[in-house]
């Protein structure tokens, strides 16, 4: 800014879901008409374009003569912000491959639990989401092919290479008619450092 004067001057202003903010609504004016401390996450259009992104705290201070003024904190976390930003992204493009692959997907828990299923899956199997999240993985299995999967997962997770990546296994579609597809399991590692989760693909 080229004078401290400027700083009240907001051309363009938004939150993080890129609602503008009008003047009346920055934290510094809402904390003395509101006569209370005010946090945000603003967005500041830069003068060369692009955007600034600053942590935000306003708080009212009665002065010398009275009146009410402002004391504002203000920290730049544009880099955090901008990291967030393309992690969602990358969340969303991951998400749309995952519901629109064209063959089943699943992510399954070290002890079958299914947390996530995609459309293929369920129209492969003949089952809706709900019941192949409730009954499991494993419940619409062919029951020879049981023991392999429980070797398999076991594998994945403690890095054993001799189970094998790749094979066919049968199912048992919601018909009654035995399935025979294509099937792999590979690991996924939680992003909060938790314990990893084997997830399946099939294919007929």
């Amino acid at each position: 800014m080229p004078a401290r004067a400027s700083l009240l001057e907001h051309v363009e202003v938004t939150d993080e879901d890129g609602t503008s903010r009008q003047p009346e609504q920055l934290p510094v004016v809402s904390a003395v008409r509101d006569a209370a401390s005010r946090d945000a996450t603003l967005g500041y259009a830069l003068p060369g374009g692009g955007r600034a992104w600053y942590s935000i705290r306003a708080a009212p201070i009665t002065l010398d003569d009275g009146s009410t003024g402002t004391v504002v904190t203000c920290e730049d976390v544009t880099e955090q912000h901008e990291q967030r930003h393309r992690l969602t992204v990358a969340e969303r493009s991951l998400r749309l491959t995952f519901d629109h692959a064209p063959i089943g997907v699943a992510v399954i828990t070290p002890d079958g639990a299914v947390t996530q299923v995609n459309q293929a899956l369920c129209e492969l199997l003949g089952l809706p989401e709900h019941v192949l999240l409730d009954s499991g993985f494993r419940a619409a299995l062919h029951p020879e092919e049981r023991g392999w999967t429980r070797r398999r997962f076991a594998a994945i997770l403690t890095g054993d290479p001799s189970e094998p990546l790749l094979r066919e296994l049968r199912f048992v579609h919601a018909s009654g008619r035995l399935l025979y597809t294509q099937a792999s399991a590979a690991l996924v590692r939680a992003t909060t450092g938790r314990r990893c989760t084997p997830s399946s693909r099939s294919s007929t």
